[in-house]
């Protein structure tokens, strides 16, 4: 019973000695422990705030990318919107000057058509002088001719007629080629007028007054107006239409 007693106490003692942290030993092992565990939390503090720090930086270097990637596509925008308008009003500027040249050509065109068609009414209103001063000498001619009856004055009486024809003819000529469009015209959409009524279309294209007219086709004034109502008749126009007008705008 003594010895149980002894081994029990010696078991405390050595209990108390090797798991006692008041004992000197067991506290410095605790404090060695202590000091460890410090530490590893130390490390996992300074690798916790190194893996925080590493983030943050990666969120300040994504958030400068997406600034910069911002900046550029604005930037490129910027161009695009820039280039763009630029190309815009030179495009713009092109066409104006294009249509502004066409203008000039078309207007060029008309003042060319409007001085060649003025030099064919003085060469008209040359060729009436001169047909009736060839009709007075033929006039005088006949008289002669009633009198002599000499076979040159009859030669010479053809001549004039024929000369007075080709005179005519060279006028249509030259007048057709200064207006090629409107002769197209005429001939494409009336095909019915005769050459008469070309040459009554031609004159009054020319701004020629009936007087004029009935001495350039050596008919009475009544006849040329009876030719432009046969005109007008063949062409269909409604009585509000203004021959001359109409003539002059085709």
């Amino acid at each position: 019973m003594k010895k149980r007693l002894e081994i029990k106490k010696k078991s405390r003692e050595i209990d108390a000695q090797f798991f006692d942290s008041r004992t000197a030993i067991n506290q410095s092992l605790l404090e060695i422990k202590d000091e460890f565990r410090i530490e590893k939390e130390n490390q996992e503090r300074l690798v916790q705030k190194q893996r925080l720090e590493k983030l943050e930086q990666a969120d300040e270097i994504s958030f400068l990318q997406r600034i910069i990637l911002l900046g550029s596509l604005i930037f490129l925008i910027i161009i695009g919107v820039g280039f763009f308008q630029y190309m815009r009003t030179k495009h713009l500027a092109e066409k104006q000057l294009l249509s502004k040249n066409k203008q000039l050509e078309i207007k060029k065109g008309k003042e060319l058509l409007a001085l060649k068609n003025k030099e064919l009414a003085v060469t008209a209103l040359q060729m009436v002088e001169k047909d009736e001063f060839l009709k007075d000498i033929a006039d005088r001619l006949k008289e002669l001719e009633s009198i002599t009856e000499k076979p040159e004055i009859k030669q010479v009486l053809k001549s004039i007629s024929h000369n007075r024809s080709d005179n005519w003819k060279e006028f249509r000529l030259r007048f057709t080629a200064v207006n090629e469009t409107f002769y197209h015209k005429i001939t494409t959409m009336y095909p019915k007028l005769s050459q008469a009524d070309q040459k009554i279309c031609a004159l009054i294209k020319l701004n020629f007054s009936s007087k004029e007219m009935s001495r350039l086709l050596g008919i009475s004034v009544e006849s040329v107006h009876t030719t432009r109502y046969r005109v007008r008749k063949k062409m269909k126009l409604d009585r509000g239409v203004n021959l001359e007008e109409y003539i002059s705008s085709l």
